[in-house]
């Protein structure tokens, strides 16, 4: 499907705001896609698609992922913010026809990360954090590591997180943890 379809699709899934945010994810993906030499269309395709399943109630995601998911913990099944990103790779394949592995992988990490991710994984977890119309303590200093080290962007973003979640005395998904050490590792091995 090309991005026009997925334009006009999309809305039958998500709500206006949730729009704004999708576009506004795909045009900062498109930027960084540019920046680091990653391909484009993945990039606008996983952006604008990374959210297809945040919108829907808690039940539906669980169904969606019943079959089609490995491996996912009790926490996850039952946190719409978690499993919001596991129930969108099964929408954007099974209903957007999605086939490519990377865009899928890019929107299912979209949230927690994990260690070892692609290019195209990076872009979308941190275009996600630091979109335009994101406007939390810290963006700032993330959009700027976004467009001049994106590893070191990353790494700031998996430590605001980390931080947050502690501080709030929530659950840490071990993807999250995995993917911080990993990002820590690529940072520390330039150093």
């Amino acid at each position: 499907m090309n991005i026009e379809n997925i334009v006009k699709k999309l809305p039958e899934y998500i709500t206006e705001d949730r729009m704004k945010h999708c576009i506004g994810v795909m045009k900062t993906a498109a930027e960084l896609a540019e920046k680091y030499k990653a391909d484009r269309r993945k990039a606008e395709i996983a952006g604008l698609l990374h959210d297809v399943a945040r919108d829907l109630e808690l039940a539906q995601m669980v169904s969606l992922c019943a079959d089609r998911v490995k491996n996912l913990n009790d926490y996850v099944k039952q946190n719409k913010l978690l499993l919001h990103s596991y129930a969108g790779r099964v929408l954007a394949e099974r209903d957007f026809g999605i086939r490519d592995k990377e865009i899928l992988s890019a929107i299912e990490k979209h949230t927690t990360g994990s260690n070892n991710m692609s290019l195209l994984e990076k872009i979308i977890f941190v275009s996600d954090y630091i979109e335009p119309s994101r406007s939390f303590r810290g963006v700032k200093k993330a959009r700027k590591l976004a467009y001049s080290d994106l590893n070191s962007a990353m790494l700031y973003i998996y430590r605001s997180i980390l931080i947050h979640l502690l501080r709030e005395v929530r659950y840490v998904c071990v993807e999250t943890l995995e993917g911080y050490n990993s990002i820590l590792m690529e940072v520390k091995k330039v150093e």
